[in-house]
């Protein structure tokens, strides 16, 4: 069950193990399916953007993915399965609405001869101005990502520890957040279950990257949903 996984104190993604969890540079796949892109957008704060794809991955005898057979299309003895991957980060440096919008259209060039292009752009609601920027830039492929926090937690949790979701070495943001990402216990001191909003930006735009996009992995990744209200 979902829920369990949420224990409101310490390291939120606390099951995370960078070296079974994080594929190397050259071992990269080439995704089935990208599914989407998850943006996080910040004005005083940074902006955090990443791709995440549909792999069907080889499985060692140890039940895990064999990236290098995966890459190789070797055979193995646990057979195949399908196992989300964050494929690449976008990170910029501090600029104008225009500048990021600028930048991510490179970023999203990129992405998309490396490894396909993105069906959708899941944007933090929040993000007005950037919506706009995105809208009038031709875009008409941006959506409201999926913010709802602890349901959303809770469904990375569950991938995570299934051996289910992946991360590339070529998200360095990202994977030095994803350690320090903690409950607040301020906020747990009054009865809430909240994060600490510091330090967030990646871990938030990678939520946004998966749980956005869940109906369309749910067909093969199958989890029991917590409540989404």
């Amino acid at each position: 069950i979902l829920s369990e996984w949420v224990n409101a104190e310490g390291a939120i993604y606390d099951m995370w193990i960078e070296q079974r969890m994080m594929i190397p540079t050259d071992l990269i796949p080439r995704p089935d399916e990208v599914l989407g892109v998850g943006l996080d957008y910040g004005t005083t704060h940074p902006t955090r953007a990443y791709v995440t794809g549909l792999v069907t991955a080889r499985i060692g005898a140890d039940g895990r993915p064999d990236w290098i057979a995966t890459k190789g299309g070797m055979p193995t003895p646990g057979g195949v399965r399908q196992v989300l991957v964050t494929l690449a980060e976008f990170a910029p440096p501090r600029a104008t609405v225009g500048e990021h919008a600028r930048l991510f259209e490179l970023w999203l060039e990129q992405v998309t001869r490396e490894f396909g292009a993105p069906r959708w752009i899941a944007i933090d609601p929040a993000a007005a101005t950037f919506k706009m920027e995105m809208h009038e830039r031709n875009h008409s492929n941006t959506m409201n990502a999926h913010n709802r926090v602890v349901f959303g937690i809770q469904i990375m949790q569950s991938l995570l520890h299934g051996g289910n979701l992946y991360v590339a070495e070529t998200c360095p943001e990202l994977r030095r957040e994803i350690p320090g990402y903690m409950w607040s216990t301020k906020a747990t001191e009054k009865g809430r279950t909240e994060p600490v909003k510091d330090d967030d930006d990646a871990v938030d735009a990678w939520r946004y990257s998966v749980v956005s996009f869940r109906r369309d992995w749910l067909r093969v990744i199958p989890l029991t949903m917590p409540s989404d209200n």
